[in-house]
């Protein structure tokens, strides 16, 4: 990232609409845009309190600034209308990507006409907009198949229901196991952390067991299922994967945990 744009660049606490409007209010009138990921996956799988994403709306109002979601994870895998329909908050801006052409490389920028039409896309557009993935047919075409095969909800309904079986499953498994745990997550994401909870915020997630966490997910991988071996990585179930796929991911994510709690009590 530029050294500018971190400049420009004030950052706030998820889930705590209390710091959000301090900072607005030391800032008035500066702030042009408050960028939110909805469900914080990268953090890992944060959900918004009830009546966070709704309070930022409101405070960009008072504000006079845009509010953009960020629903590159979080748009299309949750439903064709994104999280933001879920919550029942519209954002002024939002980005999306990856799950919005099943893996072709397709991304957008959607929102208020108002403002869409600043792009010089438009005859008196004086924004410039231009992507490395501009024009790119296939990509599009792939696009439109995916929306095509999401729009009768079928397919979101199969993968919330994997999805909850996982967590649920994985949360059961900590328990026997003994290890103090938490499962983030939303619909078809999850992630077991290693840490009494409660999970909402960043701090939350500082309290994560690192060492735990990478030699489980190594543990992982040697018994065939492969987990991202990065603090917190997020992990991801898709469209073809079945029941008999979770039961058989849950047994070996039983017998990792052990050999990894096994394995650091060794050392």
């Amino acid at each position: 990232m530029l050294d500018a744009a971190v400049d420009a660049t004030l950052v706030c606490r998820y889930n705590d609409l209390e710091d959000v409007r301090a900072t607005l209010e030391r800032h008035a009138g500066e702030v042009a845009a408050i960028i939110v990921e909805p469900v914080a996956h990268n953090s890992p799988g944060l959900l918004p309190r009830p009546g966070f994403l709704d309070g930022l709306r409101r405070l960009c109002d008072e504000a006079g600034a845009l509010l953009i979601f960020d629903e590159v994870i979080t748009g299309f895998r949750h439903g064709v209308g994104g999280y933001q329909a879920i919550a029942g908050v519209r954002p002024d801006v939002t980005t999306l990507g990856k799950a919005i052409a099943n893996g072709f490389p397709l991304a957008a920028i959607t929102g208020r006409a108002e403002y869409l039409e600043r792009f010089n896309t438009t005859d008196t557009g004086d924004v410039h907009f231009g992507g490395t993935y501009n024009g790119n047919a296939v990509a599009v075409e792939a696009g439109l198949a995916t929306i095509e095969q999401l729009e009768d909800g079928r397919v979101h309904e199969h993968l919330f229901s994997l999805g909850e079986r996982m967590r649920a499953g994985l949360a059961e498994v900590a328990a026997r196991v003994g290890v103090p745990a938490v499962v983030g997550g939303f619909g078809s994401l999850f992630v077991l952390c290693f840490m009494d909870g409660p999970l909402e915020s960043y701090d939350d997630v500082l309290r994560n067991d690192d060492a735990l966490f990478g030699r489980y997910r190594r543990e992982l991988i040697a018994r065939g299922v492969f987990e991202m071996p990065e603090s917190l990585g997020r992990s991801h179930i898709s469209a073809a994967h079945t029941t008999e796929d979770i039961d058989r991911s849950l047994e070996a994510a039983e017998d990792a945990l052990r050999a990894a709690v096994d394995g650091l009590a060794r050392r």
